[in-house]
């Protein structure tokens, strides 16, 4: 007598299959939740947002004065740089390594002029993440980047003109 045994493959398709029988109170319903609905509701109006620390607001007026000690230093090396561009031969030439190297200057003006800026968005993330008022810290914040933005422009016509 010959004993017939079922193929391994359809074996592991029964075993397969099998993880299909269980009961769905096992698992949570994909139906809407409540938190899941819409609320129709209005919002719920907040009153003024808290001013930050005093001792926050104090490290405003001297983040703003670094980044305009900053800026100032940064342009008033541009007249030397653009010279120095604009005199610059090929690539390689004295000249060229001259500009080079008063780029490389102007540049470090530019990231002397970003520390406040970092300190600024520090502050200004703090006071968010804190539910406080950003009003205080956003134009100042927004001046530095503005200073910053100018000073990016200038080196990119800069760069832009001297010779690879």
């Amino acid at each position: 007598m010959t004993h017939r045994f079922a193929s391994p493959a359809l074996l592991g398709l029964l075993v397969l299959a099998s993880g299909c029988a269980s009961t769905s109170a096992e698992y949570p319903s994909l139906a809407i939740r409540d938190v899941e609905r819409m609320s129709t509701a209005a919002p719920q109006e907040r009153g003024p947002l808290p001013a930050p620390a005093p001792a926050t607001l104090a490290q405003i007026d001297p983040l703003l004065a670094e980044a305009r000690t900053a800026h100032a230093a940064f342009t008033a090396a541009v007249p030397h740089t653009r010279a120095l561009v604009q005199a610059a031969g090929g690539s390689g030439s004295d000249s060229w390594s001259v500009a080079q190297v008063a780029l490389a200057d102007l540049r470090s003006h530019r990231s002397t002029a970003m520390i406040p800026l970092a300190s600024l968005d520090r502050l200004y993330n703090e006071a968010a993440s804190a539910g406080e008022s950003t009003l205080a810290i956003s134009p100042v914040r927004d001046a530095a980047a503005a200073m910053l933005a100018e000073e990016d422009a200038v080196l990119d016509r800069l760069i832009g003109t001297i010779a690879p």
